[in-house]
């Protein structure tokens, strides 16, 4: 039992590092109690909302999304028409003596008409990848509130264990103290 226990303390100390994305050779070192005492407990709606709000994978994806979001949004705006201005000013003149200034003004309207369907294909094409994107943030999202509300019933069923752990202690303790007055009083005889 106690190779047993060993192990799966040792497996369940990578299961806890993998969970935090901590490196797996990172020491650990845990407190023989939980902060507020053992009565206290663990709102499972709060650390839900913790958890997506600081899970790195979750914000690393929501920024993908807002990425592809400004992607269809590009592709979008190369619709519109484009304005341009371009300046010039230089010199001119038949002789080096009578330079006459001059300026070149052109104001410029671009509007695509004919792109071959190209552009409509990029944006269907970004569309369909931000639309992926979005289904693996909710995949991720309900894994980890999978995983915090699972962990919160452990740590449940883990304070029962040490209620009910106690109990027995302060049973034994009580039939040893019961076994030591009758052996004082000479009501226990010796083994045989």
């Amino acid at each position: 039992e106690l190779v047993s226990a060993h192990s799966a303390a040792d497996r369940n100390r990578l299961a806890l590092l993998r969970a935090l994305s901590l490196p797996l050779d990172t020491p650990l070192i845990l407190e023989a109690t939980l902060p507020g005492g053992a009565e206290a407990s663990v709102d499972a709606d709060a650390a839900v909302a913790h958890a997506l709000a600081e899970r790195a994978e979750l914000r690393e994806i929501g920024a993908r999304i807002d990425a592809a979001r400004l992607d269809v949004d590009a592709v979008r705006a190369e619709r519109l028409p484009t304005l341009s201005f371009l300046g010039a000013d230089g010199w001119n003149a038949r002789q080096y003596g009578h330079l006459l200034n001059t300026y070149d003004w052109t104001f410029r309207v671009s509007v695509p008409v004919f792109d071959g369907r190209r552009r409509s294909a990029r944006e269907a094409e970004e569309r369909a990848q931000l639309s992926a994107l979005e289904t693996r943030h909710r995949e991720v999202g309900d894994q980890i509130m999978f995983e915090v509300r699972d962990a919160v019933l452990q740590l449940t069923a883990a304070r029962d264990l040490v209620a009910a752990s106690r109990a027995r202690l302060a049973l034994a303790e009580a039939e040893v103290a019961q076994a030591r007055d009758r052996f004082q009083a000479g009501v226990a005889g010796k083994d045989r």
